[in-house]
């Protein structure tokens, strides 16, 4: 195999969108679609660095995407406030041995390296289990690299039943009640009911999409701020990153944006109170990437009317499950969701540089743990390799899953065919913004 080195924009890997999205294991965040997205938002403020391993044919069997963070740091695409779960490296699971060691090798040979050199990598959004990384992160540890694992919060998964009524019936009493009551009270139950007041609405073109992603976002930002948090939107870019990234999965199928609508008696006046934004995974699973809830009809318990219903949704459309992601919030205990550690993982590089950078990076780490615990804040958990990889979770994640095994062929470059050295080409070379996407859709 050969790895191609991409210090770019990766409009070569948008090309291959069938070749990429095939390693994906059908999870939307892994997918050419999200990353795409991000780059037209946020790729022109970063350097870029997409580690891909090619076959002997030149097919992608392996990607790594990564962007730079201070002047030696690499961190995984889409960290931070974008909330990228599911991280881990692009890989078919019978290839994931080859790819993470060629991907390793790489990364540590070149640590040193003047473009590409790093003391540190920052893998986040790591879901515990997840083999990928294990394998990644095993190959850096082959090579005496130093390895932090943390964790502060969980993402949560609720599996579906066989059906509906199975679901229900085996919840408890109360709980029974609540489903049946909720999606009566939402309007959803037949004719035979009265008529409510509430409505669902599923948000199916551009214009509604973007009214309810506006909606979403200002629902979500009052709340938060009315907490004394700035909210996710508040960072500059993200309501067009997330505008852009729902505008690119709705003519695949791959968005659903349900809302809870309420109409006055009165004046008949249509108003959103609940509303969330999921991706759904070529593997079976909705993913609630975000959501947003009128507390001004806090007595009705909007957000939990909508949450009922989009599990009874979820059933009917034969869904694998809700993927809650990331975030400890109250309700995903209430619906009985499994909890899967959240783990942000930190490789200090086996160099003198990179040594030092690890001892000065563990000095703040624990000044901050002790500062935590004087101050009664709950301490950021610290697992062992072990207990981050925990078999008992893989039952939990997504089944990996290939929507085509077809090549994209006559879209093949001279990337493919470049040889043992890597490509490196200046970032500015060959970033064009706003980014073509016409080839893109081709492919999908």
């Amino acid at each position: 195999m050969n790895t191609i080195i991409a210090y770019r924009h990766a409009e070569s890997l948008f090309e291959h969108s069938l070749q990429w999205d095939a390693l994906s294991s059908g999870i939307p965040f892994r997918q050419s679609s999200w990353l795409l997205s991000w780059c037209r938002q946020f790729g022109d403020q970063h350097e870029l660095l997409f580690v891909t391993v090619l076959d002997e044919n030149g097919n992608v069997c392996g990607i790594l995407p990564l962007q730079r963070c201070g002047r030696r740091s690499w961190q995984t695409i889409g960290g931070g406030n974008v909330c990228t779960d599911h991280v881990s490296v692009l890989s078919r699971p019978d290839n994931l041995a080859i790819v993470t060691e060629a991907i390793a090798d790489f990364l540590i040979e070149n640590a040193s390296d003047m473009q590409l050199g790093w003391d540190r990598l920052m893998f986040d959004g790591i879901v515990g289990g997840d083999p990928g990384i294990q394998s990644l992160l095993q190959e850096f540890e082959r090579h005496d690299a130093k390895i932090r694992l943390t964790s502060r919060m969980n993402i949560w998964f609720l599996p579906c039943r066989d059906d509906w009524d199975t679901f229900v019936e085996t919840s408890s009493r109360r709980a029974r009640r609540r489903h049946r009551a909720t999606i009566i009270r939402v309007g959803e139950a037949g004719p035979e009911h009265p008529a409510s007041d509430l409505s669902i609405r599923i948000a199916d073109d551009e214009a509604s999409v973007t009214e309810t992603i506006e909606k979403l976002v200002e629902l979500h930002q009052r709340h938060w701020q009315s907490q004394g948090e700035s909210g996710s939107y508040a960072v500059q870019g993200m309501k067009e990153f997330v505008l852009s990234s729902a505008l690119e999965a709705l003519p695949h199928g791959r968005l659903f944006l349900p809302s809870l609508v309420h109409t006055d008696p009165d004046t008949g006046a249509e108003k959103i109170i609940a509303t969330q934004l999921h991706f759904a995974g070529d593997d079976g699973r909705l993913y609630c990437y975000s959501t947003g809830v009128d507390y001004d009809f806090a007595n009705i318990k909007p957000g939990s009317l909508l949450n009922t219903w989009i599990l009874k949704y979820a059933h009917d459309q034969g869904s694998t499950g809700v993927d809650y992601m990331r975030g400890d919030e109250e309700y995903k205990r209430r619906l009985n969701a499994h909890p899967i550690p959240s783990i942000h993982a930190s490789v200090s590089a086996p160099t003198l540089q990179g040594r030092c950078r690890a001892k000065i990076d563990d000095l703040v780490f624990f000044g901050k743990q002790f500062a935590r615990k004087r101050l009664g804040r709950p301490l950021v958990q610290t697992p062992s390799f072990e207990q981050a990889f925990d078999s008992k979770y893989r039952e939990l994640l997504p089944v990996p899953t290939q929507r085509s095994d077809d090549r994209d062929e006559e879209h093949r470059d001279d990337d493919a065919s470049s040889g043992d050295s890597p490509i490196i080409l200046p970032f500015p070379m060959a970033f064009s913004s706003p980014c073509d996407t016409s080839m893109h859709g081709s492919d999908t």
